[in-house]
């Protein structure tokens, strides 16, 4: 590490205006397809890149009673689960309020002009940085990293003037490396398109015409001996009766293919032994109970996913497999995988492979090679027109399997001489040799240019890659400064919201200009009527009623005064609520309890309140002292409090009030931290108890839904200390 870095770690570079947290957790139950907020999952992280995929909702109302963490575009997103674990992106997305991200993922914001994003992005991204992540990781399915051990690891920090320079160079480097890397990729999506139409041509006999010209013949006499083959057979009682020989209609055929070829079902390519089309036991037929160490092999899944007949894990009892011998295989048959994302996989069992029986997750098929070779229905089965007629014929969507096998045995294949099939295994293998030389070329010129990147993260992050030119012009920057003094700057930055200021003269009220509001005159009766509404819209909306308390009804008087210009009669103050004028609200509670306005309930936090004989009149008495658009704007203003709980309602009162006494008091533009330095550090000690980062989510819900301060009525002082 060079001299004028240093080591830190992530907690000591966010402010309090930024945020390094997990994401939220969203269940099943939260989401709304018509939702506008977006949940952003590990699906949307790739290693260093942003993918867009994702397509989960939640709505407005669920994100306020989650208490979600919005993105912000240029956050860092770093996946705490794989893969790779610990890869990050930065989030490039416009909306605020618009984005949540998932529980796994952790969010990122230094809230610093001090930092650069990008720098710390490929640190992460680094072998340096994925080296701890992995020492760190839990979990033994799946692997993850908790945020609280993302926290420990050791991130070095050079300069600003260096944090820039090292990105440029980055940036520079990895564009001539992708470009690289984008043409690879390219020459092997082609190569996979050229090695589709060669297979595609090979069994529609395109690529053995000049072979049949030379070679004519017609398959009548075969067709006729394998009848009769199959005829005795099923006299011996070998194979069940049946149609072996349909005769298909063109739509029902998977291929076009040359008239002197046949097309005939699976079951007739079988050999004529029982068991030769066979899927796996189920129910209790092979439990893991059976298993024992050693012993007659079990073959599942994984052989013909990886096409390894040698890799065992289970066995069984000689016993046992002689009650399971229908499901029995050995060399020459072929078992295919017949379920999940993985359905089609084959596997060949070699000659000296062992005889064990297939579990419930695979179907064994033994082939007569005097009708079909192996090796041709291998390359057949394993060609994408073939294995995407095996998906769209599968069984289910979030699981495929594989087709009945009444179904299954009836389905068509091509099948032409034996001769041209073994020129059909000649000149496909053939050309896809040369594919083969050329992709293996591919991958290990991929390989390098990933090691090469690698290498420069490396470079970069251990203080070499910076000629000593480069460093010399940084030095001469203006921001120039060593990185010990640079943190002290950060982690003055951060403390400067909570150091509390200078003892001031009390703040007097200061009175602007009201715009005037036709009413006669401010009666306890308006008051009373506003509390008389705001119980009954929560009355007809059941789910809210819990919501309803006398200090949510405060906040919203509050707004309804200082954002409607209202005028209520309140004087209120910093109270630990919030803005607060109770000694009011005792007296129009009072004259509602006389005139019946609305009643008072206790509750054990507090007190509520609920309709009363004469609500109805209040209301009226209310609403017709205003114009029907005031009446329209209370009407909105409630309907967005009537979810909100107490604690929801205060924090967007207090940061009105807050915001609004810095306009009053000559700050016209305050920006978000001095709004919330007003409306908590400077408010009340309960409100020191409530998480910053909620302060900042209430001033973007008001800036989306325009419940924005612009200076009207008083200042909301510091309540009079008693003497």
């Amino acid at each position: 590490m060079r001299e004028d870095w240093i080591e830190c770690v992530i907690p000591e570079l966010v402010t309090n205006k930024g945020v390094f947290c997990d994401g939220d957790w969203i269940e099943k139950k939260d989401q709304d397809i018509s939702g506008e907020i977006r949940l952003i999952q590990l699906s949307d992280l790739g290693d260093g890149i942003f993918r867009d995929k994702s397509n989960i909702f939640i709505n407005e109302k669920t994100s306020i009673k989650l208490k979600v963490h919005f993105l912000k575009k240029d956050d860092i997103l770093i996946a705490r689960m794989p893969d790779p674990l610990g890869r990050a992106v930065i989030f490039p997305l416009d909306g605020d309020g618009r984005f949540i991200t998932a529980v796994d993922i952790a969010m990122l914001r230094f809230g610093s002009d001090l930092l650069e994003n990008k720098f710390f992005l490929y640190q992460i991204n680094s072998p340096l940085i994925r080296s701890e992540i992995s020492k760190l990781e839990s979990g033994t399915t799946r692997k993850r990293i908790s945020r609280k051990n993302l926290s420990t690891i050791k991130f070095v920090l050079p300069p600003l003037p260096e944090q820039r320079a090292i990105v440029k160079k980055l940036e520079s480097l990895f564009s001539s490396l992708d470009a690289g890397i984008a043409d690879l990729k390219k020459a092997q999506q082609q190569l996979k398109i050229y090695r589709q139409a060669v297979l595609k041509k090979a069994f529609e006999g395109e690529l053995t015409k000049n072979w049949r010209e030379k070679h004519s013949y017609n398959m009548d006499d075969f067709l006729q001996e394998l009848k009769n083959k199959k005829n005795t057979a099923i006299k011996e009682k070998l194979i069940s009766k049946g149609d072996y020989f349909p005769n298909y209609k063109l739509e029902q055929l998977n291929f076009t293919t040359p008239n002197s070829w046949l097309s005939l079902p699976w079951k007739t390519l079988t050999s004529n032994r029982k068991y030769a089309l066979k899927r796996g036991p189920f129910g209790s037929a092979l439990k893991k109970d059976f298993f024992v160490e050693s012993g007659t092999v079990v073959y599942e899944q994984g052989h013909a996913i990886n096409d390894d007949p040698y890799r065992h894990r289970y066995f069984i009892t000689p016993e046992k497999f002689e009650e399971l011998k229908a499901f029995a295989v050995g060399a020459g048959d072929l078992i295919i995988s017949c379920s999940g994302a993985t359905l089609g996989r084959i596997c060949l069992l070699p000659e000296d492979a062992e005889v064990g029986v297939i579990n419930q997750a695979l179907l064994k098929v033994d082939l007569d090679e005097e009708v079909i070779l192996k090796k041709y229905f291998l390359i057949l089965f394993r060609s994408e027109s073939f294995q995407r007629l095996i998906f769209s014929k599968a069984l289910g969507s979030a699981m495929p399997n594989m087709v009945g096998m009444e179904e299954l045995k009836e389905m068509p294949i091509p099948i032409p001489s034996i001769l041209e099939q073994k020129e059909i295994v000649k000149q496909i293998e053939s050309r896809l040799s040369v594919c083969d030389s050329i992709e293996q070329n591919i991958k290990e010129s991929l390989a390098k240019a990933e090691a090469l990147r690698q290498s420069i993260l490396k470079k970069a992050f251990e203080g070499n890659l910076l000629t000593a030119q480069e460093l010399a012009e940084c030095k001469l920057a203006k921001d120039y400064e060593p990185a010990s003094v640079l943190l002290e700057r950060i982690k003055a930055e951060r403390n400067k919201a909570t150091v509390k200021p200078s003892k001031k003269k009390e703040e007097q009220p200061l009175v602007v200009a009201k715009i005037a509001t036709p009413i006669a005159k401010i009666s306890a009766d308006i008051h009373a009527g506003l509390i008389a509404k705001v119980i009954k819209i929560h009355e007809e909306n059941p789910a809210s009623i819990d919501n309803l308390s006398h200090i949510k009804c405060e906040k919203i008087a509050h707004l309804v005064e200082y954002h409607l210009q209202i005028p209520l009669g309140r004087q209120p103050v910093k109270d630990a609520a919030g803005p607060d004028d109770y000694p009011h609200l005792k007296k129009i509670e009072h004259r509602a309890k006389m005139a019946n306005y609305f009643a008072i309930q206790k509750k054990d936090i507090g007190y509520s309140y609920s309709s009363a004989k004469k609500s109805e009149k209040a209301i009226e008495k209310f609403q017709s002292a205003f114009s029907d658009g005031k009446n329209k704007q209370l009407d909105d203003l409630i309907a967005l409090f009537l979810e909100f709980d107490l604690e929801v309602s205060e924090i967007i009162a207090t940061t009105y009030a807050g915001w609004n006494n810095l306009i009053l008091n000559g700050n016209a533009n305050p920006s978000d931290e001095e709004i919330v330095y007003e409306s908590r550090e400077n408010w009340s000690e309960r409100k020191l108890k409530i998480a910053r980062e909620r302060f900042f989510k209430a001033i973007d819900w008001m800036r989306r839904h325009e419940i924005v301060p612009t200076g009207y009525g008083a200042i909301v002082p510091f309540p009079k200390k008693k003497k």
